[in-house]
């Protein structure tokens, strides 16, 4: 058996750290076979695995393929992990019963339709299919996976239609270039909400893995063997899966629901005592100031000493009412100074706003300016040019000479004289007659 593929480069991407599937709260994860701690962690997207089942079982005549789509992360204890989220199944293809190729245009394709994912979601790996040849790599697929997803937490999934098998397989750097290893397991998530649909999934899958004979590499195809994804939905009877469903640290909340109603406690006391100290300080106003004034005028009056004078008396009360008089002014005073100062808020800010569009009137006249600068140097270009573009001749420059201008000068007066003793000659007959005699 061959399997030819052709790919572009590929980009290095080195893993970041993030959280893993079985560590959200909002997802279900459950267990395919039995995975092992020292291997490469794989989660798939179920939608994603019954995406590329679908695919491979449309024609098991011939060898299908397609490239998978992820992020490939470290965990907080600095574990690598990949994600597997889509799958695009390769088209325009080369495929026999055992040889599977992307040609130029399948892998332009593929890379036209991986630039519409965000730039999170990048190919961690290919998958094909073994129509009833088993699960493995060959010399020909490790060629393709040291050529073209050389990256550490690259994978390769082989899928056997026919036998209804499939497996996982990455090369560790360490292992060297010729080796590969095929995990013994992996993991399928969903939201929480589907934890029943993908716990009978994957009980189903480990169930159709425990048929698979783990001695050799090729097996004859089972007869009668259904599809396990496509038996998720009815209801035989099977192993239980192990369930992953992350759980939520409630420490952090409890603190700071703490923290909340504590603050919450301190609020309602301020605003409690601040209502029950409110009668006292409402002394301070106005009202309760003229009151008091009145009070302590009336107490006075009463309690003069008749051995003062009536004047003493009567000056002490009078200073009183004009110290409660300047109050009175102080107070309207203050409402005059504040409503000036809205007053003159308003006014400034009415200032500013016509300096706005004073400013833009300016750019605008600037802008025209400018304009007609760039018009003005235009047309003195223009006339310069046109200037020097003239040619000698008639339009030329020597016709203003002066030298030119004397001679033309002088030509005419010859001309003129000639012309003029000419038909002078010729009015005077007589003149004629006595140069002759």
């Amino acid at each position: 058996m061959s399997d030819e593929m052709s790919f572009g480069e590929l980009q290095v991407v080195q893993p970041q750290l993030a959280l893993r599937p079985d560590q959200d709260p909002h997802l279900a994860v459950v267990s395919v076979g039995t995975p092992e701690h020292r291997q490469l962690r794989i989660y798939v997207d179920f939608a994603t695995l019954q995406a590329i089942e679908e695919h491979v079982h449309q024609d098991t005549s011939i060898e299908l393929g397609g490239v998978l789509l992820g992020g490939q992360y470290v965990d907080d204890q600095g574990q690598p992990f990949v994600v597997v989220r889509e799958a695009l199944d390769g088209q325009h293809f080369e495929a026999t019963k055992g040889s599977f190729k992307f040609t130029h245009d399948t892998w332009q394709d593929l890379l036209q339709r991986t630039a519409s994912y965000p730039e999170t979601t990048r190919m961690v790996g290919w998958y094909h299919s073994h129509p009833g040849w088993g699960i493995f790599l060959s010399d020909l697929d490790m060629f393709i996976c040291r050529g073209f997803f050389n990256n550490p937490l690259d994978v390769a999934l082989v899928v056997d239609p026919c036998q209804d098998y499939r497996g996982w397989f990455h090369w560790p750097s360490a292992m060297g270039r010729e080796r590969r290893q095929q995990n013994s397991g992996f993991y399928l998530f969903d939201s929480r909400h589907r934890l029943p649909q993908l716990q009978r999934a994957a009980e189903l899958l480990n169930e159709a893995e425990s048929d698979m004979s783990s001695t050799s590499t090729f097996a004859a195809p089972r007869s009668g063997t259904g599809r396990a994804l496509s038996r998720s939905q009815t209801g035989d009877s099977v192993a239980p899966a192990q369930v992953f469903v992350a759980q939520s640290d409630q420490t952090w909340p409890l603190i700071v629901l703490m923290a909340m109603l504590s603050l919450q406690t301190i609020l309602i006391a301020l605003v409690g005592w601040s209502v029950w100290t409110m009668p006292r300080e409402s002394r301070t106003t106005a009202e309760s100031k003229e009151s008091a004034y009145r009070e302590v005028l009336a107490a006075m009056i009463a309690t003069a000493d008749p051995g003062l004078s009536p004047a003493l008396t009567k000056q002490r009360i009078d200073a009183l009412a004009n110290r409660q008089q300047e109050l009175q002014e102080l107070r309207t005073q203050s409402q005059l100074f504040q409503v000036a100062a809205e007053s003159s808020q308003k006014q400034t800010q009415e200032t500013l706003q016509k300096l706005e569009a004073t400013t833009v009137d300016l750019q605008k006249a600037h802008a025209v300016n400018r304009d007609l600068d760039a018009r003005i140097k235009s047309l003195e270009l223009a006339k310069q040019t046109s200037a020097n573009d003239t040619p000698t001749g008639l339009g030329g420059s020597w016709w203003t000479s002066p030298w030119v201008s004397t001679g033309i000068g002088a030509l005419g007066l010859v001309l003129g004289a000639a012309l003029g003793g000419w038909w002078i000659s010729r009015r005077q007959p007589g003149l004629e007659t006595f140069e002759k005699d």
